[in-house]
């Protein structure tokens, strides 16, 4: 039954034209080719399904300015390299283990969530995603940030909230567009100077 809804909507969506579509709770393990026809789409929520890997269709879906993939059992980041106009991009509670290198084309990016996805680094080339305003990357196992994160000029909120971060890649002296900063349940022994006012954790 819930198949059948799925497709009816994907069908539904097309017909319309309708440039947002959500497949939220659906059980669905994978996506149907047919959603290749909806080009047009600009937002999509897949959240809280099945869904281990993204069909090759997947990819006519350029026009993606938001993406939701969170609550599913992606073991990996799907090929998201040619999805330049993405906005926003969920990934959170998915079993992923690290962030790819290519991460960092997706250069439009201002919001990244990767809340409990377990990962243990995340890549300098995050660095190149100059838009980035919000990052969310709590409950994972991070132990050191890239350096390149805290010189991203519009990047405001930032949580790496129950990690084992235990010292950071600032310097006296340094200066931070970061307003929020939620560093509590880490392993840090002591905060640069330049970061005191935010909420960080202690061993």
């Amino acid at each position: 039954m819930q198949n059948v809804r799925m497709l009816a909507l994907i069908e539904r969506t097309f017909m319309s034209r309708h440039s947002v579509l959500r497949l939220v709770d659906y059980n669905i393990r994978e996506l149907p080719a047919s959603i290749a026809r909806i080009t047009f789409l600009v937002k999509l929520y897949l959240s809280r399904n099945e869904i281990t890997s993204l069909p090759q269709e997947f990819e006519s879906l350029q026009n993606l300015v938001t993406l939701a993939l969170d609550y599913n059992r992606l073991t990996s980041v799907p090929n998201l390299t040619s999805f330049t106009n993405l906005v926003q991009l969920n990934l959170s509670h998915n079993p992923i283990g690290q962030l790819p290198p290519e991460i960092g084309k997706l250069t439009s990016l201002e919001v990244l969530w990767v809340n409990e996805t377990q990962l243990t680094t995340l890549p300098s080339e995050m660095g190149n995603l100059i838009h980035l305003e919000t990052l969310g990357a709590r409950g994972n196992a991070l132990r050191e940030l890239p350096a390149e994160l805290f010189s991203l000029t519009n990047l405001r909120w930032v949580t790496f909230e129950r990690n084992r971060v235990h010292s950071l890649p600032v310097s006296e002296g340094s200066s931070s567009s970061i307003i929020h900063l939620n560093l509590s349940q880490n392993r840090l022994t002591e905060v640069p100077p330049c970061l005191n006012g935010f909420k960080v954790g202690y061993m």
